[in-house]
């Protein structure tokens, strides 16, 4: 066997299946033949005596590095590695990329490849050596990606009529959209594996080894130092894989925020000439009840926004799983009650009329709660004898319990409108009405 390993060194793809079937050799012995040596030292295997050889261990971990690379390359070269692969996973789930499900095949067909290797140093350096290497090569494609993005997005912004049109599209609407979620999707597929791989019983193990090595007294070369003190540096308990999936879920943290703000660019840059409107005083309008403004259309302005925005969220529902499609959500609900409650209910004032529009506004946009119910309080008639019907709350009536301190009928008319507001955002909307100065 000694001779045989000299005979096939040269040769990567010999010299690769000679230790695979070495090592499968052993495992044979071992556990469908019961072989089990006795004596104080512990049987290292006929694959544990070749790779003793620091020389020859060296030489094949060399190989398997490189093989795998290969293997890697032609996962991130492909012309479609990028592409979103909705087919991969449930559609309750985060759709990943092409390349991140044939990175978690290789992966897996690696861990098979040394995880009957006897000696934990050697589970470790290979682990080191190929598997990390190949998730470090991936993370740094994957920034190297939004960094692309991030100079491409800062570089228009703070241009003034220098970006060609075709640079804009890139990183703007559906395009960036999409740009960002394949880096997501790649981040967020592997993340989760990593994830679950940690709790698997090769992985614990390898950890427990691992740790138990760190704070023996063996004599151990530098090389195998090195490697636990790579793996075990920044944790005391967790598995093997948690220094690497913290810059994974770190990047893909970073990943979701640019999100965040791409749809954030796309509301400011649809809605700048809503942001404008300033009539919301003189608009007039018979039926102000919450039927009427319901069934009546949205402001001139806002109507290529609503579809703007809803093409949006509809690519972003069908890449997301449900739980990253509701925080996003929330996360841009809440950017854009910002916006309307400083740009617009802060800058104007309101007739009935106005804030019934207001409402039928928000309501298309999927506003959040508080912004319809702040609509909803502008959008009140003035007085009893101006609703619709009779016993509807009028904006005098709710005026007048704040101002005269009537909490128990402030907490009435509340009640009957079906708002939560906060009395500080019930007095600033009173006091946005141009009917009640």
């Amino acid at each position: 066997m000694f001779s045989l390993f000299e005979e096939v060194s040269d040769s990567p793809n010999l010299l690769s299946h000679l230790v695979y079937e070495t090592v499968l050799f052993d495992n044979a012995l071992k556990e469908k033949y019961y072989y089990l040596p006795y004596g104080k030292k512990v049987w290292k295997g006929v694959a544990g005596e070749l790779l003793s050889n620091a020389n020859w261990f060296q030489k094949w971990l060399a190989v398997e590095t490189e093989s795998a690379t290969e293997r890697y390359l032609e996962i991130e070269t492909a012309p479609n590695a990028f592409e979103i692969d909705y087919d991969a996973v449930d559609p309750s789930e985060t759709a990943p990329t092409i390349s991140a499900v044939n990175l978690k095949d290789l992966l897996e067909t690696i861990t098979d490849h040394y995880s009957s290797l006897a000696s934990v140093r050697f589970r470790l350096r290979y682990f080191l050596a190929v598997q990390v290497n190949l998730l470090d090569k991936y993370y740094a494609r994957l920034v190297e990606s939004m960094e692309a993005f991030d100079s491409m997005t800062s570089g228009f912004t703070r241009a003034v009529g220098g970006v060609s049109k075709e640079d804009m599209q890139l990183v703007t609407g559906i395009n960036g959209l999409e740009r960002l979620c394949r880096i997501y999707g790649s981040l967020n597929y592997i993340s989760y594996f990593l994830e679950q791989w940690g709790d698997e019983e090769f992985f614990l193990q390898l950890w427990h080894d691992i740790t138990t090595l760190s704070g023996s007294k063996q004599t151990l070369d530098q090389t195998s130092k090195d490697a636990i003190k790579a793996v075990t540096q920044h944790a005391v308990e967790g598995t093997v894989f948690d220094e690497t999936n913290t810059g994974y879920k770190e990047l893909c943290n970073r990943v979701e925020n640019s999100i965040v703000n791409l749809l954030k660019r796309e509301l400011q840059h649809s809605m700048k000439e809503y942001f404008k409107k300033s009539d919301w005083a003189e608009l007039t309008e018979l039926e102000t009840s919450e039927s009427a403004v319901l069934e009546a259309g949205v402001s001139r302005q806002i109507a290529q926004p609503v579809k703007h925005i809803g093409t949006l969220f509809a690519f972003l529902e069908r890449f997301f799983g449900v739980a990253d499609y509701t925080r996003v959500r929330r996360r841009f609900t809440r950017e854009l009650e910002t916006y309307f409650w400083n740009y617009i209910i802060g800058a104007n004032r309101f007739a009935a009329a106005g804030g019934a529009q207001l409402y039928r506004d928000v309501e298309a946009l999927g506003a959040s709660k508080r912004l319809q119910q702040a609509a909803r309080l502008l959008a009140l008639p003035e007085s009893s004898s101006a609703s619709a019907s009779e016993g509807d709350v009028s904006a005098s009536a709710l005026y007048s319990a704040v101002v005269t301190a009537d909490f128990e009928r402030l907490e009435a008319i509340k009640q009957q409108l079906g708002i939560d507001l906060t009395l500080e955002d019930i007095r600033h909307l009173l006091d946005r009405r141009a009917d009640l100065a």
